[in-house]
């Protein structure tokens, strides 16, 4: 689709901001993600949504569609929410930006619930929990 996207964007005088970056390599994910100032989550159906799990671990304040997975996913264990959800199509996707852009304390408590996210979803953590499900 790279051909199309670009043609897309040039035609709308947006090719300047356009970067396709390929794939980025599992150890600079983080760094990558971080380099952002939001994360818009518009995907109308999820089962657990590892991307913006790893986007608001980065710090970025996260847009999501508001599926019960992704609030699940991204509320802190003190019961913060990392996100703000909004209705799945283009207006709510919008508003949720808008919003958030318009709010700088929004985004700042939006990024530090995400970070809080990093224990929630450890290794160590994750492979401790897998363990107690499977060994007697």
């Amino acid at each position: 689709e790279r051909d199309a996207l670009v043609d897309f964007a040039g035609s709308r005088g947006l090719a300047d901001r356009l970067h396709l970056v390929g794939e980025v390599p599992t150890a600079r994910i983080f760094e990558f993600l971080a380099a952002g100032d939001a994360y818009a989550f518009p995907s109308t159906t999820e089962t657990f949504g590892l991307a913006c799990v790893e986007a608001a671990i980065s710090g970025l304040p996260v847009v999501s569609n508001d599926l019960e997975v992704m609030r699940e996913v991204l509320t802190a264990e003190d019961g913060e929410a990392a996100a703000i959800f909004v209705k799945a199509d283009a207006d709510g996707m919008a508003g949720g930006l808008a919003e958030m852009l318009a709010r700088p304390e929004l985004m700042a408590r939006l990024s530090a619930a995400g970070r809080r996210l990093r224990d929630k979803y450890s290794p160590a953590r994750m492979c401790a929990g897998y363990e107690a499900l499977l060994l007697p």
